[in-house]
């Protein structure tokens, strides 16, 4: 085996190293368990199953960001009966 060749854990085939991508968060030289073509097929499956995650929700991302925010300071408010603040 050369030192220039590397096996994708996914696919199982040797591959050069031209073919994965190098792990920018380590601090010495090191390249991805998966090759670019695995890579690409993984992060297409995740968008996608994002997309159909999308189509789903009740309400928008807007308001499930502002009702989080909300969340955190005053506790879960329905739409039918707002908050009464208190004097």
């Amino acid at each position: 085996m050369s030192m220039d060749c590397k096996t994708c854990t996914r696919c199982q085939q040797l591959l050069p190293l031209g073919m994965f991508n190098i792990r920018r968060e380590r601090r010495t030289l090191q390249y991805h368990s998966y090759c670019r073509p695995c890579m690409r097929a993984r992060h297409r499956v995740r968008y996608e199953m994002g997309s159909s995650k999308q189509s789903l929700r009740i309400w928008p991302a807007v308001h499930r960001a502002e009702n989080n925010a909300f969340n955190l300071w005053h506790g879960p408010v329905s739409r039918e009966q707002p908050l009464r603040w208190q004097a």
